[in-house]
């Protein structure tokens, strides 16, 4: 297990010739194996997808979300300045607990750990990549926070720090 449940845990088990994303554990094919014959043994699998986003958004999908966002009254908040997003970071965290506390070896992140973790990365966000949805009375019911690979960038690198900053300020 990771330091906290948030954090990477366990071992990549096959698919070793793609290319990782930043948070995403590494090892090479051998390991698995391994630990496997000095008698570890798995215990859960978890998957990880590349999600294909198209060019244009099907028509189908564009029918589907008008009906639920006007029945509904869902909207999507634009979110245009650190400031504002800050003012919901509490709300963000709160749906983050509700929405894992089934997942395996989750552990709901406390108030204490929600202030450091919005003080510490809300001001590397890049606003473009962050949505809240909100419902009628504009309480965030939703959200989703992206951001462009920098696997490339960093492999680029090499471990090097200072060219790690530039290649992906280049990549952005």
């Amino acid at each position: 297990m990771g330091f906290t449940d948030l954090d990477p845990e366990g071992m990549l088990i096959e698919g070793f010739n793609e290319l990782g994303t930043l948070p995403m554990i590494y090892n090479y094919d051998y390991y698995p194996k391994h630990m496997e014959e000095i008698g570890y043994i798995k215990d859960i699998d978890w998957l990880e997808f590349e999600v294909k986003v198209p060019e244009k958004i099907p028509e189908k999908i564009l029918r589907i979300n008008s009906i639920v966002t006007e029945k509904l009254g869902i909207n999507i908040l634009e979110v245009k300045n650190s400031k504002k997003l800050k003012n919901f970071a509490y709300d963000i965290f709160e749906i983050l607990n509700e929405s894992y506390t089934h997942l395996y070896g989750f552990v709901p992140l406390e108030k204490e750990q929600m202030e450091f973790y919005t003080k510490e990365y809300l001001d590397f966000i890049i606003l473009d990549y962050v949505k809240i949805v909100v419902d009628r009375e504009k309480r965030p019911i939703g959200f989703g926070i992206a951001m462009p690979s920098l696997s490339k960038a960093l492999q680029r690198s090499k471990g090097k720090i200072f060219h790690s900053v530039f290649y992906i300020f280049y990549t952005l």
